[in-house]
């Protein structure tokens, strides 16, 4: 039996929910408009059609552009006279640019991908590959720079000279009164202006025939004209006549040879030139190299003092010092510039504790004296104050040498080629007597007694510098 009231109960839900169905459905259709407002249902239904139409004219255009490509680079080749290339598709154009850019980053590749492996080593042999090829590069420069040095020895500062045989082979600077000394450009300025001096070939002095004779002979047959320039052999032979120990040097030249024959020729000169250094030149071969100065030696030269500050005249080739070596051979032929210094502090301090040999040794413990080069002329700027002195450079001017004299400096010059030496050389002017200068060379006593024309000694200088006590 059916229950009435049951049946219309559910009838009126289903007639409710139906109800509510309707209302829901118009909001729907609404929401679903508001995503696309401009679309109808038919522009929605159209939608897919014109997204396949915008796909193929981007195709048709990039087709298009893909063959206006080919036709231009046709005609280039075409107007090139040369065969065109076949077409690509443009697949294959896109696979050669990834290739090409594929090649261009291998190197990158390969040099990021070791440097990830390996990280520090791999920096350490491309810095060690680095230092090669730069150690390369720069010895073949050294190497390319000794040839042409050699080249040039000619006119180089430093000669090597071949002693003759059983005796040692020597490098010396040479000059006729001075072997080595540092020279100093005239820039008015103590920094800018020193240097060392370079030196002229003692070679050069000898005519070539006489150098070819004395390659060819035998150190026993060597005679003084095989190692003298005629004007001092004639020189030598005079005062052999009357001097036994000149006689005994101009008959023993090849004695001489121990330091090779820039020295040879050097010490057989001052023997010609200088009378007063006879005796030392006489005991060389004895004597040469002494291990310490001897200051009791019966020999010694007993200077005078000169000037207003009255400076003592010493030599180098004093026999109390000159046997000694200083810059690599004996004192007397390289010790100028000490020795000047020498002058210089004991006339203005009274002291007799620093000798031109004690000079010496402060030089080479203070790297100022160089081999084969003599001493480089900071020395004198650079020690005047722990001696107790004062020093400053003068401007190179006549007036100027004039004025610090009279001023009561005491000066030191360092000259050049001249009426002083053939390279380079110290002297030391003391002061002035009737408009001339009184000068104290260390290496010539014939020199330091006469006096000197102020311009002409300017005219030689390369730098002056002026003491005077602290």
């Amino acid at each position: 039996m059916t229950d009435f009231g049951e049946q219309s109960r559910k009838d009126r839900a289903r007639a409710r929910v139906a109800a509510r169905f309707d209302q829901e459905r118009p909001r729907r259709r609404t929401k679903a408009s508001s995503e696309h407002p401009e679309e109808s249902g038919e522009a929605r239904r159209e939608r897919p059609s014109r997204e396949r139409e915008l796909r193929s004219e981007r195709e048709t255009r990039r087709e298009r552009e893909a063959r206006n490509d080919r036709e231009i680079r046709s005609e280039r080749e075409r107007r090139t006279n040369r065969e065109p290339q076949g077409e690509r598709s443009p697949q294959s154009e896109e696979q050669l640019e990834k290739d090409s850019a594929q090649q261009r980053l291998s190197f990158g590749s390969v040099f990021i991908g070791l440097l990830e492996s390996y990280g520090i080593k791999f920096i350490a042999v491309l810095a060690l590959v680095a230092l090669l090829v730069l150690s390369f590069f720069v010895g073949s420069i050294l190497r390319s720079c000794a040839n042409e040095a050699q080249q040039g020895t000619s006119s180089s500062s430093i000669i090597s000279v071949q002693p003759s045989a059983g005796t040692q082979t020597s490098t010396a600077n040479s000059s006729g009164t001075t072997s080595s000394s540092s020279a100093s450009s005239n820039s008015g300025s103590a920094a800018s202006s020193q240097g060392q001096a370079g030196s002229s070939s003692v070679l050069s002095k000898i005519s070539a025939a006489a150098a070819e004779k004395r390659a060819s002979i035998e150190e026993d047959d060597v005679k003084i004209s095989d190692v003298l320039e005629e004007s001092l052999v004639k020189q030598i032979e005079a005062q052999a006549k009357v001097n036994k120990d000149t006689a005994w040097i101009a008959t023993h030249p090849s004695e001489y040879a121990f330091d090779g024959w820039a020295v040879q020729y050097k010490i057989l000169k001052l023997a010609a030139e200088e009378p007063a250094a006879t005796t030392y030149v006489r005991e060389w071969p004895e004597l040469y190299p002494a291990e310490d100065q001897n200051l009791k030696s019966p020999h010694a030269i007993q200077g005078t003092t000169t000037g207003p500050k009255n400076i003592p005249q010493l030599y180098q080739w004093d026999p109390r010092w000159g046997y000694t070596v200083y810059s690599s051979t004996a004192f007397g032929m390289t010790g100028c510039c000490p020795t000047t210094l020498a002058m210089v502090y004991q006339g203005l301090t009274g002291k007799t504790d620093m000798t031109p040999y004690d000079m010496g040794v402060l030089a080479a413990n203070d790297g100022y004296m160089s081999e084969y080069e003599g001493t480089d002329a900071f020395f004198l700027i650079n020690e005047a104050q722990g001696l107790g002195l004062n020093c400053y450079e003068i401007y190179l001017a006549t007036e100027s040498m004039i004025a610090a004299l009279e001023n009561g400096d005491v000066l030191i010059a360092n000259v050049g080629p001249g009426d002083f030496t053939n390279d380079g050389h110290f002297i030391v002017v003391t002061g002035l007597k009737d408009g001339k200068l009184i000068v104290n060379d260390p290496y010539s006593m014939q020199r330091s007694e006469k006096l000197w024309d102020p311009d002409e000694v300017m005219n030689q200088c390369k730098a002056v510098f002026a003491y005077s006590k602290a």
